[in-house]
C-alpha cells in the first residue's frame, strides 16, 4: 500500500511541476483510493477538474506493474491508457514517462526547466525510496500531531542513512523539524537541525523547489524572518505551481503581517488546489474568524470536518468559534 501511495504521490508531484496544468494535491485525492464504485462526474465537480487519472500498482518482488488511464470527468470517456511491467528500479522512469504522456494528451506545453526536473531521479536506492514514502505519509497527515511527526522524523533519518544524497528526504526532514520547533519543542537543536537539513538539500540540488520550501519554513518558524521566508516560498511556488503548501505558507505569513486581502487570495488559491485538505481549510477559516466573519469561518470549518471527520484541530477551532460567536458551549 505504501508503494502504491508513493507512485501516486510521485506522479502527482511530477504533474504538479507542469505550469500548464492544474493538478489537485495529494490530500484531496486520497479519499478516492480503493476499488469502490466511483462517479467520474461527481469527483470532477468536487475537485474542480475536467480530467481524472486513474490507476493501479502491483508489486511482486523486484517487478512492478502500473496500469493507468486518463478519463474525461464529464462523460467518463477514456482519453488514453497505458500499462507498464518493469523492474522496481525503473519506477522513476515510469513516472516520468507518465507525466510527459499525460501532458501531451492534455496539450500542455513543457518548458526546458520542467523537462529537466522530470528527468531527475530522487534516489537510486529502492529501499530508501520505500522509507521516504512512509515518512512523507506521516509528515503530511492533517493535524500533524506530535506522535506522527516523531514517526516521520525517524523514517526520514533512516532514509537519509541509506542515501545521504537523497535531497527530497533532507527537505522533508527539515520541514518536520521546523514544525516540531514551532508546535511542540522550541529547542535550539531542532531549529539548527531544520536549517542544516534544508541547506544540505539545496547544496545537493540548488534548484530543488522542496528545498526552498524547507528553507522557507526554517526562516518562518525558526527565525520569524518573514521576508526571507517569503522569498524562499515564492521560489517554491514558481517551480511547484500546483503545490498548495507554498500558497498556504505565504498566506499564513501575510496574515501575521495584517495583509488580509493578499492572505485570503493565497488561501483561496491553496483551497482550489487542495479542496478536501482539512488543514488548508481550517487555516483558511482562521482568517475569517480573526476578521469576525464568523458565518464564513463556520462554513469552512464544516468543510474541514467533512473532509476529515477525525480532525482534532477542525473540531477544536469550530468549538472555539461557537463560543466566541454565539456563546454556544454545547458544540
Amino acid at each position: 500500500a505504501y508503494f502504491a501511495d508513493g507512485v501516486q504521490d510521485d506522479v502527482l508531484t511530477n504533474l504538479s511541476k507542469i505550469g500548464d496544468l492544474k493538478v489537485i494535491s495529494r490530500m484531496s485525492v486520497m479519499s478516492y483510493r480503493g476499488d469502490g464504485a466511483r462517479n467520474a462526474r461527481e469527483i470532477g465537480k468536487a475537485l474542480g477538474v475536467g480530467t481524472l487519472l486513474e490507476g493501479s500498482v502491483r508489486r511482486m518482488g523486484n517487478r512492478v506493474r502500473v496500469s493507468v488511464q486518463l478519463i474525461d470527468a464529464e462523460n467518463d470517456r477514456h482519453l488514453w491508457a497505458e500499462d507498464y511491467d518493469r523492474d522496481l528500479t525503473d519506477v522513476f522512469a515510469i513516472q516520468t514517462d507518465l507525466a510527459r504522456k499525460i501532458a501531451s494528451a492534455l496539450q500542455a506545453k513543457l518548458s526546458p526547466n520542467e523537462n529537466a526536473r522530470l528527468d531527475r531521479r530522487p534516489t537510486e536506492d529502492s529501499a530508501a525510496y520505500l522509507l521516504y514514502v512512509q515518512a512523507h505519509d506521516y509528515a503530511n497527515r492533517p493535524d500533524r500531531l506530535r506522535e506522527t511527526s516523531v514517526k516521520a522524523e525517524e523514517l526520514y533519518e533512516k532514509t537519509i542513512k541509506l542515501d545521504p544524497n537523497f535531497a527530497l528526504a533532507l527537505a522533508g526532514l527539515s520541514i518536520v523539524e521546523s514544525w516540531m520547533y514551532h508546535s511542540y519543542e522550541p529547542t535550539p537543536a531542532r531549529r539548527e537541525k531544520a536549517r542544516l537539513n534544508a541547506a544540505e538539500a539545496l547544496r545537493l540540488q540548488p534548484d530543488l523547489p522542496e528545498g526552498h520550501l524547507a528553507l522557507g519554513y526554517s526562516y518562518y518558524y525558526g527565525d520569524r524572518d518573514y521576508q526571507r521566508a517569503l522569498t524562499e516560498f515564492e521560489i517554491a511556488k514558481r517551480d511547484l505551481p500546483n503545490e498548495a503548501d507554498a500558497y498556504s505558507a505565504i498566506a499564513a505569513i501575510q496574515r501575521r503581517q495584517g495583509k488580509w486581502a493578499e492572505s485570503t487570495a493565497n488561501f483561496e488559491k491553496s483551497t482550489s488546489l487542495d479542496p478536501k485538505n482539512a488543514s488548508v481549510l481550517f487555516n483558511f477559516a482562521i482568517n475569517y474568524m480573526a476578521q469576525r466573519d464568523f458565518e464564513t469561518a463556520d462554513k469552512l470549518f464544516d468543510r474541514a470536518i467533512a473532509a476529515d471527520p477525525h480532525s482534532f484541530a477542525a473540531h477544536g477551532y469550530k468549538s472555539a468559534l461557537a463560543i466566541g460567536w454565539k456563546g454556544d458551549v454545547g458544540f
